[in-house]
Formats: C-alpha cells, sequence, structure tokens
C-alpha cells in the first residue's frame, strides 16, 4: 500500500468545529442562504476560541477533546451566562477472587433557568469491559441498550430533539469513553451510572487494581506517519465529540475541583497479609475474610489515578486459578498459571540495554525527577558483562552513544552525568525514539555478538497517535524486547500496556516517588530472570483461547488466559522453552462454582485481539462485522458499539439552539502542563476575537435576510 494512502488529514480548526456542532446541535435548524453560512461558521469559530480565556483563576489552553479529565462537562443552552456545575463522583468496587465489578455514578446539577444538554469525558481502565449504562432522573431508572455506533447515535439525537432526556456513551479510545446527556430541566440533578468489568493484576505475589481519574494533555504529531494502520482513524476520530482541537479548562494547580468518594470491597477467597493505598489515604473495616475500604476524608480530588494493592498471607498465594461461568447456554473460564516449578533461570548470555527517557514537556514537575531517579537506579545495577546506550527524546531523539557501549565504570559515569543535565521541552514524539531503540542493524549486531536485547522505555504516554506506534513496535522490534515504564501520576495506561505487548515485554508503573527503587528493582530483577520463552497454550477440544500467543515470561510472573469452551471440562496445555530445553504443563479445568463477568472479560479480550489484527493487515471490514457481533451478544462498549439511554417522556420543546459551557477539569498531581503545547493568547487578542465575533456575526445575520 502506498505510504500516502495511510496518512490521516490533520482537519483545519474550522472544519472541526462544524463536525462538532453539527452532530450535537438539534435536527431542526433555521435555514440560512449560502452567502450568510460562510460568515456565520466563522463567527462560530471565534466565538469558540474566545473560550480560550483565564476566568476566575482558570487556565485555558487547547487541547483535543480526548484529553479532557475524568468528568470534564460540556454544557448546552440557549444562554451563554448558564453555569456549568462541577462534578459529583461516586465510586464502588468489588473485588472477588480475580474479578472487579466497578460501578461509577457522576452527578451533575443544572442551576441555571433553561433545559441544557451535557457532554463530558472520562478515562477507564484500558482494559475494562464496559456493560452498564443507567440515566437516573428522581426515583426514576432508565437502563441502557448496546447498539452499533450510528444506530445508538440517531436514538439519542431523535430523543434529544423531541426533549426526551437520553444519554450516550462512547469509546475514544480503550481508556477513554465520552457521555452525552441530553434535556437537564432547570434545578434538576441527573444521575450517569456506568459499570464495567475488569480482571485484577496480579505479580510477584501482589494484586492490584487501578482506577484512572484524570489523564494528561496528549501530543498529536501534525501528520500521521506511515506506521499508521489501516484503520487508525477510527481511533481518535470516528466519535461524533472528536473535535481535534477544543477550549479545555484546568483548575488552577493549587485547586481540585472535581472530587470522588471510593468504595472498596474485597472478597480475595483467602487470608490477606496487607493491604494497601498507594497514593490516598483509605479507612478499612474487616469483616471475616472480606475487607472494607473507603476514603479516608471522604472525598479525594480527581487529579491523580487510584491504585490499591494486596497480598495473600505467607502460604496462601494461589498457584493456580480456574472461574467459570455458564452464560447464554455457553461456557466461559478465566485461567490464571504461575509456572513455579520452571524456577527463575540465571541469565547466562549478556544483555544489550537500551533505555529511552521522555523529556517532553509533560514530563515537567515530578515526572521527569521520579524518571530520571528511575534512570539512574537502573544504570547503578548494569554487570560489567553488559553493554548499555541511553536515548532522550522530546520533540527529537539522540542517543548518549553512537552505539551501544560496556557498562564499566567509566561509561556509566558518563551516563550519570547525562542524566543530571536532563530537562524537559517540546512534544513527546515517540515514532522517532522507538526509530532509534529499535534500530535494525543494532539489533542484528546483538544478536551477532550473543546479546539479548531489551528496550526498557520511561515516559508518561501523553501521546494521541498509539495505533501507528503500535503497528510501528510490532514492524521494527526484529529480536529485542520492549518494556514500558509509566510514569507519573495518571501515564496513559492503553499505550503503555499495549506497546510492552506489542513489544513483547511487560509494563511497569511507577506513580510516586516512594515506589521507583521498589518497582525498578522488581522490573531489573525480572529482566534478569526469564523463566518461559515461545509459549504456546493448547486448550480444550473446541475451546476459543485469549490472548492466541503469550509473551516471554519473566520470574513471579502468571499466565493468564481466557477461554470460551465446549464444555466446563477438560485440560490446558502450557508448552514453552527453558532456556534451550522444552517445558510443558497440564492443567485441569475443573471448577464448581459460577463466576458472573468471566463471560463479558473474555469478550472484551477476544474484541481487543481483533483490534490487534487489524496492525497485522487484517480486514477492516471483517473486523468490525466480528466485533459488532460479540459487542452486541456480551453487551459491551466497544470501537463500534454505544450504549443508549432514553426516557420517553418528554422534558423540554424540541427545536432549541443550544450553545456550549465548559467544566474545568483538575490538572494531573504533580505536573507543571495544563496543555500540550499551547502559547499564552493575550488578552488584547481575546479582545480583537470577541469584537470580531460581534461583527461577523451582524453580518451573517444582514447577509443571510438578504434574497
Amino acid at each position: 500500500m502506498n505510504a500516502d494512502a495511510t496518512k490521516t488529514k490533520r482537519p483545519r480548526m474550522s472544519e472541526m468545529f462544524e463536525t462538532q456542532l453539527d452532530f450535537l446541535a438539534p435536527a431542526v435548524k433555521t435555514a440560512r442562504p449560502t452567502r450568510g453560512r460562510a460568515l456565520t461558521r466563522l463567527a462560530t469559530l471565534l466565538m469558540l476560541l474566545g473560550l480560550v480565556v483565564v476566568v476566575a483563576g482558570q487556565t485555558v489552553v487547547a487541547a483535543p477533546m480526548d484529553e479532557i479529565g475524568a468528568g470534564t462537562l460540556l454544557f448546552r443552552s440557549d444562554n451563554g451566562d448558564v453555569q456549568a456545575p462541577r462534578l459529583e463522583t461516586r465510586v464502588d468496587i468489588a473485588v472477588s477472587g480475580m474479578i472487579a465489578r466497578v460501578d461509577v455514578r457522576q452527578r451533575f446539577n443544572n442551576p441555571g433557568t433553561e433545559h441544557v444538554e451535557g457532554i463530558y469525558v472520562f478515562p477507564l481502565p484500558d482494559d475494562a469491559a464496559v456493560d452498564s449504562l443507567k440515566l437516573h432522573i428522581g426515583d426514576r431508572v432508565v437502563i441502557g441498550e448496546i447498539k452499533e455506533k450510528a444506530e445508538a447515535r440517531k436514538t439519542y439525537a431523535k430523543a434529544r430533539e423531541s426533549g426526551q432526556r437520553a444519554s450516550l456513551v462512547e469509546q475514544q479510545r480503550p481508556n477513554m469513553f465520552t457521555t452525552a446527556v441530553a434535556n437537564i430541566a432547570p434545578g434538576e440533578a441527573v444521575e450517569v451510572e456506568i459499570a464495567y468489568l475488569q480482571t485484577l493484576k496480579y505479580l510477584q505475589g501482589t494484586f492490584s487494581i487501578r482506577f484512572p481519574m484524570t489523564v494528561a494533555p496528549r501530543y498529536e504529531p501534525e501528520t500521521t506517519s506511515v506506521y499508521a494502520a489501516t484503520d487508525v482513524s477510527l481511533v481518535c476520530c470516528e466519535s461524533g465529540f472528536a473535535a481535534d482541537q477544543i477550549p479545555l479548562a484546568f483548575h488552577p494547580m493549587e485547586e481540585s475541583a472535581n472530587e470522588a468518594e471510593i468504595n472498596v470491597r474485597i472478597d480475595a477467597g483467602f487470608p490477606l497479609a496487607r493491604i494497601e493505598s498507594l497514593y490516598h489515604s483509605m479507612d478499612m473495616l474487616q469483616a471475616g475474610k472480606v475487607h472494607l475500604l473507603t476514603t479516608a476524608t471522604g472525598k479525594v480530588p480527581m487529579n491523580r489515578d487510584f491504585e490499591l494493592v494486596w497480598q495473600p498471607a505467607l502460604g496462601s498465594a494461589p498457584q493456580a486459578a480456574v472461574f467459570s461461568e455458564t452464560w447464554d447456554g455457553e461456557d466461559y473460564a478465566l485461567i490464571m498459571f504461575m509456572p513455579s516449578d520452571t524456577g527463575a533461570l540465571a541469565l547466562n548470555m549478556p544483555r544489550e540495554i537500551v533505555y529511552v527517557i521522555d523529556t517532553s514537556g509533560s514530563m515537567a514537575g515530578t515526572s521527569i525527577e521520579q524518571a530520571t531517579d528511575a534512570l539512574r537506579f537502573a544504570v547503578d545495577r548494569l554487570s560489567p558483562q553488559d553493554r548499555f546506550n541511553i536515548i532522550r527524546f522530546s520533540t527529537h531523539a539522540r542517543k548518549l552513544f553512537s552505539s551501544a557501549l560496556a557498562a564499566d565504570d567509566a561509561h556509566k559515569q558518563k551516563a550519570q552525568r547525562f542524566i543530571d543535565g536532563l530537562n524537559v521541552d517540546g512534544g513527546t514524539n515517540i515514532a522517532e525514539a522507538l526509530d532509534l531503540a529499535l534500530d535494525e542493524q543494532a539489533d542484528m549486531r546483538a544478536t551477532a555478538d550473543g546479546f539479548l536485547r531489551q528496550v526498557v522505555f520511561v515516559t508518561d504516554g501523553s501521546v494521541g497517535n498509539e495505533q501507528q506506534l503500535f503497528t510501528q513496535i510490532s514492524e521494527q522490534l526484529g529480536n529485542s524486547r520492549l518494556f514500558t515504564v509509566g510514569i507519573g501520576s495518571a501515564p496513559n495506561a492503553w499505550f503503555m500496556r499495549k506497546g510492552a505487548e506489542f513489544g513483547r515485554g511487560t509494563y511497569t508503573h511507577i506513580g510516586g516517588d516512594h515506589m521507583i527503587e521498589e518497582r525498578m528493582d522488581s522490573l531489573l530483577a525480572r529482566l534478569e530472570q526469564p523463566v518461559l520463552r515461545d509459549i504456546e497454550i493448547e486448550g480444550p477440544a473446541g475451546a476459543s483461547l485469549s490472548p492466541e500467543r503469550i509473551g516471554d515470561l519473566y520470574a513471579d510472573e502468571p499466565i493468564v488466559v481466557r477461554a470460551k469452551l465446549q464444555s466446563n471440562t477438560g485440560q490446558f496445555k502450557l508448552r514453552g522453552r527453558r532456556a534451550s530445553l522444552p517445558w510443558q504443563k497440564n492443567l485441569s479445568l475443573t471448577t464448581e462454582n459460577d463466576n458472573p463477568g468471566v463471560a463479558a472479560l473474555w469478550g472484551r479480550s477476544r474484541i481487543e485481539a481483533l483490534i490487534d489484527s487489524l496492525t497485522a493487515g487484517a480486514d477492516p471490514l471483517q473486523v468490525r462485522g466480528e466485533v459488532v457481533q460479540l459487542a452486541l451478544k456480551h453487551h459491551l462498549v466497544s470501537r463500534y458499539t454505544s450504549l443508549v439511554a432514553v426516557d420517553y417522556t418528554p422534558n423540554r420543546a424540541p427545536g432549541t439552539q443550544l450553545n456550549s459551557k465548559l467544566v474545568a477539569a483538575n490538572a494531573p498531581h504533580g505536573s507543571t502542563m495544563t496543555g500540550y503545547p499551547a502559547g499564552a493568547t493575550p488578552s488584547a487578542l481575546l479582545l480583537l476575537f470577541g469584537l470580531l465575533t460581534l461583527l461577523l456575526s451582524a453580518a451573517g445575520a444582514a447577509t443571510g435576510r438578504q434574497p
């Protein structure tokens, strides 16, 4: 395919705003003559630009819609003076075994004197299986239905135009969703309840779960590179809400307006040695084997991800766990297997390690401090038999050494001086950094010299071109392995996890200074101790497994597989290579318990595998068809399906023209970035925008009245 054919044209701002307004505005419009239309559209653009102001201590910058933090809300009304309310959020997390059911309730009040429409954007875990939407209006509860995206939009638009309350949930990215709520009455409170399922993380004897509460601004290259996947435009731009540049407001750094109440119930099924909330203070109550946790201060600012970890009591950690569910007449299973009898292998072959560090503007603040501390720790740990290099990148990337050099004292000292001189600026051009890190010639030299090549990529992942980067990693990886280290209070976990998956490595998150040594030590120890490579899984006859391929396995790391079965009995056969020797282990599938959610998690995993196949050149139409079929069957939000809820009782007279208002998001904790990148706009220029808006609006109206 011609490289140019895969590039996505970056739309002009006027085109993007027109798309935004055309979808969100009611269908009943007053016809305008052609000459007036162009001026009116320009006036609309200037009015939207006029929102980019500093009001009541808020910093406002231009940034993509999908960069807006958790619970950011746009309010639309007849009157430009309508206040947009601050968000109230309640999060209830219920853990049972390896599965978590998370319920997110977000409440909005309309303080104005007219009906409004709200549009807000929020992050969720990138592996969440979103399967439930409820719209609460007083004592009324409206249950959402899953539909193909286009059909769901039509249903929502029809309800909005008819004056009915309605809500629409769409996926922008696997970790970013938009929700619209139509026809909120004056003084009325509306709650949108979204629920999802998630598989717990388990590594080195510790379980964990993360709930994202904000997101950093993202870097979007001016042009999509030749590495773009065939369907890349659908990732960021298919949603009707995805205006590429929209005014985005952040509260001042010292203020965190949006708050959340978090409640957790853990029924692990075995005794626990410890439970720890890594970044938020929690109160805990134990009732038998069940642990109940609540935020100690009642509510916490939504400016950093919530992460909870717990560790089984000595001797009670599972070596194998099977969870099954019979749903809609079919059997499903979630299998976690710890191949403990393999033993960690001392690495006989030397390693070539390339450390890549992000020094872009989004890393300003505590992120760059954590990243450089992590890098110093990693360099100190290098063995004399290793060789290494460091790549720093922002808008451009450069290497410390022209090629990897021996990890002797002199080279390590030079590396430490290089690290000390790092500072932040520019954009997050990960593609250029990957070009240097996954260099084909360097990979071939390392293989010929008998070195195992490992790339450790330290970044917050604040990019908007994830799909093209996945394609680049897949095409350029060679014999290397890519390990991602997410830095900061709100990294782009989808990019970090999937980047490592395409790179046949693992993802590690460092969200606070106190985690640097522990998590880097854990990662580096695992890199020195590969357990299994070339892993294959054979399920019982007729089983459909996800994922179909497992990456390399390191010490104290489990194999997690989701399966659709012909029956709930049988045997899984796991094969791999331990050093140069073959290895095999069998696991019997026997369980008497029914675990709700296993079927939906299999569906979510299978959908992800289908989307991943686009990177390898799968037919987009065939993939779309299979994804839609799975998503509709399992009631899941996906790239091609959405949840829509309609209260068919009319609540507003149709035909009202609406304007947009913004609720400020909380900037990520420790970050000094409130946009990416954006220059300051002088107040005089903003005043000029306002005057031009009035003049052009008047001119458009006058032209529109001419025959």
